[in-house]
């Protein structure tokens, strides 16, 4: 009998509902395994005419508790079911701002599961913005965490400086926004509700850390680049964004820290990222920091090294790379490619004095080599040697390796050396291409892109 009144309360049943209270079978020990009552099941389906039915002919609470102290308008504010939230609050005994075990609210729900219209209505009622849960959570922190700017809007409307508020733990609404990747609400935060991002949870992470730690690139980027936050900024442990992304495996968030400047530092516990990246098994992330010249060899306050730590940890590949790597010979290299094209190697090497400089046969024109940019280009910076430890197997960071008779650097037509790319992804060809100019300013990214074309077609 009670799992048939349970079924036909969810179904929405009511002349199974009428027989069974015919029969004398409806009562409010009828409950789930979660405490669950009827009323409960008939609200989180939405069956007003059950609801109403339940209460006022079958005499249930309309206000029945279940295990985790859950009303039947926790469930409406859920599942978002506004007509049964109206009715349970204004005829159905249940109050506005009834809280559950962990002093969760409706309208901590409605924000959770993003039921702006639900939100609104309450706020509307009368419930406050300010009620928090036991772990210190408003409405708002919900709100950040669901994605939903319209109850983000509503919620702090209703109370503006609980943009700021943190939670038990130390979370910010825009710290929770971060680490659940919600872009379009950290930008709201930040520039129309004037977040601070400087704050900090307990253990002293930040917003940038949650980003890195839950590979949301979207947000590093705007993070960086409009606020002040640092790159450097370390947790309560001394790890810093570059640390969390490597121990997640964020390779494409550990290339942008990188090439941002952010500084290989080392945590309170002597480890750098490279050694987060090989306990964890990132075998990208490892070849990402080794291409960017990360020391291999750096060993922790317990003495071992990032292989170390891989091999501990039974990452065999990421250890086999690293000593491999660690074995390596200093080679050779090509630098990348200045932010505009250079002038002809034979131009550089022949003065007008020595009679060579315009005999060459076979130069081409110098207006071949310098296309026309859209603004002015800057002057072509020198190429230069540059002598680096290359591991195998190197990611997009890594530059292109000449070594010995084998790769020998070669002249062409247009006097550019030869780069040996066997293995390389045309893609890892970006990696080549500079961010910044010879004045250290950034190079817009459809310049980089149009270097990047020419560098390919260069490449044959």
């Amino acid at each position: 009998m009670e799992q048939r009144a349970l079924s036909a309360a969810m179904d929405g049943d009511l002349a199974a509902l009428e027989q069974l209270l015919e029969a004398g079978a409806l009562g409010p020990g009828i409950i789930d395994a979660l405490g669950a009552g009827l009323v409960h099941h008939a609200t989180r389906a939405g069956h007003l005419a059950c609801v109403k039915f339940l209460v006022q002919r079958a005499k249930l609470p309309g206000n029945q508790r279940a295990h985790n102290g859950a009303t039947p308008v926790h469930d409406a504010a859920a599942t978002g079911s506004l007509a049964e939230l109206c009715w349970l609050v204004r005829e159905g005994g249940c109050g506005l701002q009834d809280q559950d075990a962990s002093g969760v609210s409706p309208l901590h729900l409605a924000a959770r599961f993003a039921h702006p219209v639900l939100v609104e209505w309450l706020l509307r009622e009368g419930h406050a913005a300010t009620l928090e849960t036991l772990e210190g959570a408003l409405p708002l922190h919900h709100a950040a965490v669901s994605g939903d700017l319209t109850c983000l809007k509503l919620l702090t409307a209703a109370h503006g400086s609980s943009v700021n508020r943190r939670t038990r733990s130390g979370a910010s609404p825009l710290y929770l926004a971060c680490r659940e990747g919600h872009l379009h609400l950290a930008q709201f935060l930040v520039k129309d509700g004037g977040a601070d991002v400087h704050l900090r949870a307990l253990d002293g992470t930040s917003a940038l850390h949650a980003a890195a730690a839950r590979g949301h690139y979207s947000l590093l980027l705007p993070q960086v680049t409009f606020t002040d936050i640092s790159l450097t900024a370390r947790d309560n442990e001394g790890a810093t964004a570059l640390h969390f992304a490597a121990r997640g495996g964020h390779t494409p968030i550990l290339d942008r820290l990188l090439l941002m400047g952010a500084p290989v530092t080392r945590d309170s516990w002597g480890g750098t990222p490279l050694h987060d990246a090989a306990e964890n098994g990132r075998m990208e992330c490892c070849q990402a920091l080794v291409s960017h010249r990360v020391d291999h060899s750096l060993r922790d306050e317990d003495g071992y090294t990032a292989a170390d730590l891989a091999e501990y940890h039974g990452h065999q590949d990421c250890a086999q790379y690293l000593r491999e790597t660690a074995r390596q010979v200093p080679l050779l290299m090509t630098p990348p490619p200045p932010p505009f094209p250079p002038p002809p190697l034979w131009a550089a090497r022949c003065s007008p004095e020595d009679g060579r400089g315009g005999s060459s046969v076979g130069s081409p024109a110098s207006a071949s080599l310098s296309p026309a940019w859209p603004d002015p280009p800057d002057p072509p910076l020198p190429m230069e040697r540059m002598t680096h430890a290359i591991p195998p197997g190197a990611t997009a960071s890594a530059t292109a390796v000449l070594t010995g008779a084998e790769m020998a650097v070669e002249d062409t037509r247009d006097g550019l050396a030869v780069l040996q790319l066997d293995g390389l992804p045309s893609g890892d060809l970006d990696g080549l291409v500079p961010t910044q100019d010879d004045r250290g300013q950034l190079i817009p990214e459809w310049k980089r892109q149009v270097m990047v074309r020419k560098l390919q077609a260069r490449l044959g």
